[in-house]
């Protein structure tokens, strides 16, 4: 826990930082985005996607588009989650009747790859459309009520990783979506873990791990050119 604390700290710090320069000198490789979503899960009470679980969620995010293949993003992500035994057809969950109902707050940083020359121009002509994969690390605070404990509040991190694309709309702005899945090293995003004194028909996997989804839509504003001051002119 105090690992993820720093993690979270530390990846705040830096989108800070990140915003700072923003102000100071890109030309045109800065933007910030807003969006909005859809998130799932899957753990102790949903083995897998169950569309029934879906919730909604928000994010903002600011991107540094280094060059033509890679992007740097720090964004700052929060939904809700849901699952309920009662969704999956297997008499054992039937019976044990789990659920939990909870939000998780996520500070990311991230690299994306594009596939294509997006936006930049010059001597290759470049394109509006750009697929991207990303990966990256997280720190996440997740809390809610479940089946084995009436509240709960921990703060740990995850590994995100998915798919997007990309769209030039005009000079100054972008729009896209993208989808990412987060693994996580706990079994506790849900409230319910192992417990070797529950009876057998209410026992959980104990060497599982959960995981959880983000489908995201946005809108980003890229920071018209301002020159950096030159030290030696």
């Amino acid at each position: 826990m105090m690992f993820g604390q720093f993690l979270i700290k530390s990846l705040v710090a830096g989108m800070l930082l990140s915003g700072a320069v923003v102000g100071a000198c890109f030309a045109q490789k800065s933007e910030l985005g807003i969006g909005a979503g859809i998130s799932n899960y899957t753990g102790d009470v949903a083995t897998g996607v169950e569309y029934r679980n879906t919730k909604a969620g928000f994010n903002i995010f600011y991107r540094y588009n280094a060059n033509r293949a890679w992007s740097y993003r720090f964004d700052l992500t929060h939904a809700s989650l849901q699952g309920k035994d009662e969704y999956i057809n297997d008499p054992f969950y039937q019976i044990r009747n789990f659920k939990f109902a909870g939000d998780f707050t996520e500070v990311s940083a991230r690299i994306e790859y594009n596939f294509f020359n997006f936006r930049v121009k010059g001597k290759r002509r470049f394109e509006k459309w750009c697929p991207y994969l990303f990966g990256g690390v997280a720190g996440v605070m997740y809390r809610g009520e479940s089946s084995l404990q009436k509240n709960y509040n921990y703060t740990n991190f995850s590994i995100p990783f998915g798919v997007g694309v990309k769209h030039y709309i005009n000079p100054k702005f972008n729009i896209g979506f993208d989808f990412g899945a987060r693994k996580m090293f706990a079994d506790n995003l849900d409230g319910i873990e192992w417990q070797k004194d529950l009876p057998k028909f209410q026992q959980v996997n104990r060497e599982s791990t959960d995981m959880y989804y983000y489908l995201g839509f946005y809108v980003s504003y890229l920071f018209i050119k301002i020159r950096c001051p030159e030290e030696n002119r």
